[in-house]
């Protein structure tokens, strides 16, 4: 139980908080907001979207020093990859209650975070093009659905 533990701390959900204002800001550029999906729509980014992206990160990179949010971070298991998989599980499929388009590019963002952080791929290592997948990607989910 203590490994899962240590991998839900992993995925830094308190972290999220740093992610709010976007949120915020991309909500008041619109002229019409329905709360009910601009909750859902916050609470799919920042309860599952972005902790499971975190936890993969954390698993690719092993940090042992201070980490988003973490001061000393836990030992990486395999249990956080078994988190990482149900988060984005949950994600995608209470997206899909909104629409499955919705659904699609959290998908999609999850895919990319991935590419971010897989060694194989590492899309982190070009500070340009990460910069520029992190930037676009992440603004088109928070205002696109919360109408």
């Amino acid at each position: 139980m203590t490994s899962y533990r240590n991998a839900l701390t992993l995925m830094r959900i308190p972290f999220s908080v740093y992610l709010m204002p976007i949120f915020w800001f991309a909500l008041s550029t619109m002229h019409h907001v329905e709360l009910k999906r601009a909750i859902a729509v916050f609470l799919i980014l920042h309860l599952l979207v972005y902790p499971a992206s975190n936890g993969y990160n954390s698993y690719f990179d092993r940090d042992e020093g201070s980490i988003g949010g973490l001061k000393h971070p836990p030992k990486v298991t395999r249990q956080l990859m078994h988190l990482v998989l149900v988060f984005d599980i949950l994600a995608v499929l209470s997206a899909l209650i909104l629409s499955p388009l919705f659904s699609s590019f959290i998908a999609l963002y999850l895919l990319i975070s991935k590419a971010y952080s897989y060694d194989g791929i590492r899309l982190k290592k070009y500070p340009f093009l990460s910069t520029f997948v992190v930037t676009f990607f992440r603004e088109p989910l928070h205002t696109r659905w919360c109408k």
